[in-house]
């Protein structure tokens, strides 16, 4: 990939899902400075793996288990569960490590249905950083 296609992807990615992640590092850390490097961190994995959206269906979530993983987590899933119990889509997505159909045939609902469901967590989490 041409150096300048990779760093308009990059940007394009950092622009988009910069606040969903920084939501998650602020729930996941214990100040903001850990939170912000945490933040950090994961953008340059995402930039030296070349991780785009092109290569990952839920790429929102694939995100979000890289700065879950990045962060290297000792929280329980039953205590990250507590901490997000207003995003259980997003929790069966991240511990079950499942894909969006599965959990829409389990709860009876549809692929449209499990995505509003999910755009309404992912604002809960941007707009509940704390």
């Amino acid at each position: 990939m041409n150096p300048n296609t990779k760093n308009i992807h990059f940007e394009t990615v950092y622009d988009t899902y910069c606040p969903i992640l920084n939501s998650v590092a602020l729930q996941i850390c214990s100040s903001e400075k850990k939170a912000n490097l945490l933040l950090a961190k994961t953008f340059k994995i995402i930039y030296k793996e070349n991780i785009v959206q092109e290569k990952h269906r839920a790429f929102c979530v694939t995100l979000i288990r890289l700065i879950v993983k990045t962060a290297s987590l000792k929280t329980t899933e039953k205590e990250y569960k507590l901490k997000y119990s207003n995003t259980p889509v997003l929790n069966h997505l991240i511990f079950k490590k499942n894909n969006l159909e599965n959990y829409c045939t389990k709860k009876n609902i549809t692929r449209a249905e499990g995505i509003k469901i999910l755009k309404t967590e992912f604002s809960w989490m941007v707009n509940n950083k704390n």
